[in-house]
């Protein structure tokens, strides 16, 4: 199986394709995003091996993510939701 680490963007308030933003460190499947509106930050996830890697974007500005920090332990699957202040993330497997 194939994984990937790009990162793609689209404008919602019009029609069109999605376009290249930036990537992401590794390539992986079954990953967790949530955002405030000012970072969108992506989490776990599965390659070769399931990853215990936090990222984030600035939202405002294309390119690559960058190093935010690690879960506790690797989670592929895991689900996030969140207040704008605070994100909690659950479940997944490793």
């Amino acid at each position: 199986m194939a994984y990937s680490d790009e990162i793609d963007y689209w404008t919602v308030s019009t029609l069109g394709n999605a376009t290249d933003f930036g990537d992401l460190s590794s390539g992986r499947g079954g990953i967790g995003c949530e955002s405030d509106g000012t970072k969108g930050v992506w989490y776990g996830g599965g390659g070769p091996s399931n990853v215990t890697t936090i990222e984030y974007v600035n939202v405002a500005s294309l390119g690559n993510s960058t190093s935010f920090g690690d879960l506790p332990a690797a989670k592929y699957g895991a689900m996030a939701c969140g207040d704008g202040t605070t994100m909690l993330v659950g479940g997944g497997h490793d």
